[in-house]
């Protein structure tokens, strides 16, 4: 059987797009992205994950199904945020950082959570808290890069190890 190049190149991008569309993962994990801006005294923090790890939380922690992350009620709004100050903590130089949700952006396959805190002046230590989804995937990997002046440092944390210290400017790096 012979297809003409227009045809190979339908049927790959169909192909793809199924693929796509049933998009399914072998593991859990999430990526942190915190950038401590020292001027603003701010942590901007950006948490990515599974779309629908997102949503499994949703169903079993929570006993509801959103139709869409980007459409939540005000119900599920609270329930995220709460659940997000209880399992992502920050302090910096030993003083705690009350995290405030801001909004999330889902992809199809992925969506971002994004946080902020105000952090302390001439920030060094900074101990980070992710326990995000570990209650429910086992073999939850949060792995969190922190960047200070330009300076980026890298902790995984997991269910068995749900913080970590990074220091900056200092003799215990």
């Amino acid at each position: 059987m012979c297809f003409s190049n227009k045809t190979k190149l339908f049927l790959l991008l169909l192909i793809s797009l199924l693929c796509i569309s049933s998009f399914d993962h072998a593991y859990h994990a999430s990526i942190t992205n915190i950038e401590l801006d020292t001027e603003e005294r701010l942590a901007k923090i950006s948490v990515q994950l599974f779309t629908d790890d997102l949503y499994t939380l949703f169903e079993k922690r929570f006993g509801t199904s959103p139709n869409k992350l980007a459409n939540l009620s005000s119900t599920e709004t609270l329930l995220l945020k709460e659940y997000l100050k209880d399992k992502i903590q920050l302090s910096t130089n030993r003083k705690p950082t009350a995290i405030t949700y801001l909004g999330l952006e889902e992809d199809q396959n992925f969506t971002t959570l994004y946080l902020e805190g105000k952090i302390v002046k001439n920030t060094e230590r900074i101990e980070i808290k992710n326990s995000i989804l570990t209650a429910i995937f086992p073999d939850q990997i949060n792995t969190i890069h922190v960047t200070l002046n330009n300076v980026t440092k890298s902790v995984h944390l997991t269910t068995t190890k749900l913080k970590g210290l990074l220091f900056f400017n200092s003799e215990k790096e």
